[in-house]
């Protein structure tokens, strides 16, 4: 029960997430606000909810996957939880923190910010097939060190974070940017102990003296 709990759970969170921020987002544009506004933020949106939708089948093909022990330590259900959160505080929480004269632009760069992630993050996806997971899992019999996973080592992260951030640009408040820090948090948490758990094959090891940076080159 314990295990078909876990993995029913990337998609429950999902499809919680999804029903609780239609809620959010119809209440949120019941407040009247300037067309550029109103069109850039719709845009967004819609972006957001096709990613949701793709995320959507990563989960499905969870279920079916092999069980293993809790690699995770309930990071993956934190991570959810955070999520929501800040795509919570995106929607209406807080002041909004630039003036409608430099909105536009800062919008702009939060939308080119989410498309860069959903163009890393699909990459990495295609980059590892079937053996891209939501779960944290031993290294397979094959490791991935081509593509985006040639640069950096956590390459669908740096991906997810980044559509978070453009997210978080477009909506910028006072509750949203304490939030994108929690959330970036719990993705740095995740890679540490991914990485404690790769770390054990000594074939992730050569790769990783070969591939420096985890999840942004030249930063870190």
């Amino acid at each position: 029960m314990k295990d078909k709990l876990s993995k029913l759970s990337p998609l429950l969170f999902t499809i919680f997430g999804l029903l609780f921020l239609t809620a959010v987002t119809f209440r949120q544009f019941l407040t009247p606000r300037p067309l550029p506004v109103l069109i850039i933020q719709v845009l967004t949106i819609l972006f957001y909810v096709g990613y949701m939708a793709l995320e959507s089948k990563i989960s499905i093909k969870e279920v079916g996957k092999k069980g293993s022990d809790d690699y995770d330590r309930h990071t993956m259900e934190l991570a959810a939880v955070i999520k929501i959160g800040l795509l919570t505080s995106c929607l209406g929480l807080g002041n909004q923190l630039l003036p409608l004269e430099s909105y536009v632009l800062s919008a702009g760069l939060g939308m080119a910010i989410m498309l860069l992630g959903f163009l890393i993050r699909g990459k990495s996806i295609l980059d590892l097939g079937e053996h891209y997971g939501h779960r944290i899992r031993p290294l397979g019999p094959h490791l991935h060190d081509r593509g985006v996973y040639s640069v950096i080592r956590h390459g669908a992260y740096t991906g997810t974070f980044f559509i978070h951030l453009g997210v978080t640009v477009v909506f910028l408040n006072t509750v949203s940017a304490v939030m994108i820090f929690a959330w970036l948090g719990v993705v740095i948490l995740r890679i540490r102990l991914e990485e404690n758990l790769l770390l054990q094959d000594n074939r992730y090891k050569d790769y990783a003296k070969r591939t420096k940076y985890k999840m942004i080159p030249a930063i870190w």
